[in-house]
């Protein structure tokens, strides 16, 4: 690998690893649901190019630009404004074996001993970090967290369910139709 891609990896993975901070340092000062609209707003505004054709059926993409977008965005950035960012990633990561688990459940498909003892232990492990010992519970903030990831797996879901469309075509309609239920 020569150096420009390694430094172009770097880049992108120092990216991906201050997102939930910084966001986490954003909705502590402006409330989670506001910053949401307007990141999606912005999304759309720059990506409103996209927009045609509109996408059929519509009924899929919208049911997935809610669970995807508004949704999955509203929990995770409460969860953000109400957990450690930490622990917030942790269990942000349960997002794979949840949605393996939706779809052996729903699509019916197929996986090895290996995979379903890889989920297994994923499961055990947020467990361990997300329990309180002090309050004998979990903290709200996580719960929020693992509601997103749900919502972000079934979207994920009826993905597999829709006609073949263009990632940013998706992508604006994700961001146009989230931003206006988030601001409401």
């Amino acid at each position: 690998m020569n150096v420009r891609d390694f430094a172009l990896l770097t880049l992108i993975c120092v990216a991906w690893g201050l997102n939930l901070p910084l966001t986490k340092w954003v909705v502590e000062s402006v409330p989670p649901l506001f910053y949401a609209a307007l990141r999606f707003g912005g999304i759309a505004l720059v990506l409103s190019p996209w927009l045609r054709p509109v996408p059929r059926p519509f009924g899929i993409v919208f049911a997935i630009a809610l669970l995807l977008g508004a949704v999955h965005f509203a929990f995770l950035f409460l969860g953000l404004a109400n957990a450690p960012a930490s622990s917030a990633a942790i269990v942000g990561q349960l997002g794979l074996p949840v949605t393996t688990v939706l779809s052996i459940w729903i699509l019916g498909e197929k996986v090895r001993w290996r995979r379903m003892l890889g989920i297994a232990l994923s499961f055990i492990g947020v467990m361990i970090i997300a329990f309180d010992p002090s309050a004998l519970g979990v903290s709200v903030g996580l719960v929020y967290i693992l509601i997103s990831v749900l919502c972000g797996s079934m979207g994920s879901i009826l993905m597999k369910k829709m006609a073949p469309i263009r990632a940013l075509t998706l992508q604006a309609w994700v961001a146009l139709l989230s931003a206006p239920p988030l601001l409401g």
